[in-house]
C-alpha cells in the first residue's frame, strides 16, 4: 500500500506525463505562441493541484497524451503480406466487421 496522498499520485503521475510531453514535444513547440517552459508549466500544475485538488492539460498535451496511450495499446499487427494478409489479434469481436477479407491467426500461433 502507497503512503501517498491523492494529491501527491496525481502530483507524481503529472510531473512523469509532463516530463516525457516535453522530452517528446518540446523542441517542436518552443516556436509557438502559446508555449512555456517545462518548469512554469509544472509550476502552474502543483500549484493547481495543491489548491483545487486536480489540474487541466493544455490541448496539445491531451493530443499528445492521446497519441502515446495509441502507441502503448496493444493492436493488431501485421505479420507478413503475402497473398492475403496475415493478422494477429488480441480480440476478435472488435476486427469482425472487416475480417472475412483477412486471413486470421491466432495468439498461439506466433
Amino acid at each position: 500500500m502507497s503512503d501517498e496522498s491523492p494529491n501527491e499520485t496525481m502530483l507524481r503521475e503529472a510531473i512523469e506525463f509532463i516530463q516525457l510531453y516535453y522530452h517528446e514535444r518540446g523542441n517542436e513547440m518552443k516556436g509557438k505562441e502559446e508555449f512555456i517552459s517545462k518548469e512554469k508549466r509544472l509550476d502552474e500544475i502543483k500549484r493547481s493541484i495543491v489548491t483545487t485538488g486536480t489540474y487541466e492539460h493544455t490541448f496539445d498535451e491531451l493530443q499528445h497524451g492521446a497519441r502515446v496511450a495509441w502507441r502503448n495499446a496493444p493492436k493488431v499487427r501485421l505479420l507478413e503480406w503475402t497473398s492475403s494478409p496475415s493478422l494477429v489479434i488480441n480480440d476478435l469481436p472488435l476486427l469482425s466487421p472487416i475480417a472475412p477479407s483477412v486471413q486470421i491467426e491466432s495468439i498461439g500461433q506466433i
